[in-house]
């Protein structure tokens, strides 16, 4: 009898375990929402895999993983499982990180939090990031490169932690849905971060954390899938000959105003060679580059330095080390390696990124 009632209670409590592991491992569970017209599921972390599904805007996911930008989902009912990228979806988190925007035009990223601590890197201003602690006046924050370094709070502006979307017209912020009290009034254009999606309402929050309703149809999400991780794939191999193209013109001489073939200024180089060996790729993006240095560099997505991949363009100010203007461009080659027209050597050449005069210039980089 004594055997029976031990080996009752040992069932009881391995039941009792079961539950409790249940519970916890449920409770950890994440759950996320589709915010898009249509949340496209893929069989891997790339915009080349293979499509698994195309869930509707407001399905409801368990979210299993992250990985490069990508959420791992499965639907409740256990149907369909695959990977979505993760501005597609709103990931209900209690514990989601603090993002951030550089506003310097060039911060340095240091091993410590000190003015004297060693430069692990440099980002353009406009770089995103994510703030991982704090300590006095400074963050420590993470890029998809930079791993716990060290930024100062006064050159990064804090953001809301979601997928960013555009306002569509003039509008104005609502308290609760279909409310008719408003809480702020929207400019066509402004920049929102949508927070949830219910019966055809965006719960958004601006850059400024207010919060409130807008109807989807006014709302258009800012899928940037232009971004270094994201279209690294993308961009290589329609830029992986960019070496070999724009090489044929080493050499050739520097003419103020010029835009080729046989006579070139930095702008009037980067125009020809885009214009001339990918001008239908810049056509499919409805990109119109402009003529100009400091115009080209409005064109695109910011790129961190030392994030660059081939056929970036990378800007200088070649008057004044310590002024933000931008007065020449290059294209990067990989390997830290630029192509430019000099107007210095008066020449088309290749230069380095890493060292010497063009690292004391640098300003930024955007990819088309």
């Amino acid at each position: 009898m004594e055997l029976k009632r031990r080996r009752s209670r040992l069932v009881t409590m391995v039941m009792v375990l079961l539950l409790m592991s249940t519970y916890f491992a449920s409770a950890a569970e994440l759950k996320g929402t589709v915010i898009a017209s249509e949340g496209i599921v893929r069989k891997s972390t790339s915009f080349n895999g293979e499509i698994v599904e195309k869930l509707n805007i407001g399905t409801s996911v368990n979210v299993l993983d992250f990985k490069d930008r990508w959420y791992h989902i499965k639907t409740l009912d256990g149907g369909l499982e695959g990977w979505i990228y993760e501005e597609l979806m709103v990931v209900e988190d209690s514990t989601k990180t603090q993002k951030g925007i550089t506003t310097a035009s060039v911060l340095n990223v240091r091993q410590e939090p000190s003015t004297s601590g060693h430069v692990l890197s440099r980002l353009s201003q406009g770089s995103e990031v994510i703030i991982v602690s704090a300590r006095g006046e400074w963050y420590q924050i993470k890029t998809q490169h930079i791993n716990n370094g060290w930024v100062h709070s006064d050159f990064v502006k804090l953001i809301p932690n979601y997928p960013p979307g555009l306002v569509l017209r003039n509008t104005d912020l609502k308290e609760n849905r279909g409310s008719d009290k408003v809480v702020l009034s929207l400019r066509k254009d402004s920049r929102v971060y949508i927070k949830d999606f219910v019966e055809g309402w965006y719960l958004v929050v601006t850059d400024n954390f207010i919060e409130g309703w807008l109807p989807q149809l006014e709302v258009e999400l800012e899928i940037n899938i232009t971004r270094p991780v994201s279209r690294s794939g993308e961009r290589t191999g329609i830029f992986s000959n960019i070496a070999e193209v724009s090489k044929k013109y080493l050499g050739k001489k520097y003419g103020w105003g010029q835009t080729g073939p046989d006579r070139f200024d930095c702008s009037g180089f980067t125009t020809y060679i885009l214009n001339t060996y990918y001008g239908d790729y810049l056509k499919s993006k409805g990109i119109n580059l402009p003529r100009t240095s400091r115009d080209q560099a409005t064109v695109g997505t910011n790129v961190n330095r030392g994030e660059w991949i081939p056929g970036d363009l990378v800007f200088f100010n070649t008057e004044s080390r310590i002024s933000s203007n931008i007065t020449h461009v290059g294209i990067y080659l990989g390997n830290g390696q630029f192509i430019h027209a000099s107007s210095a050597r008066q020449t088309v050449m290749i230069s380095s990124l890493s060292e010497g005069y063009y690292d004391t210039r640098y300003i930024k980089a955007v990819r088309l």
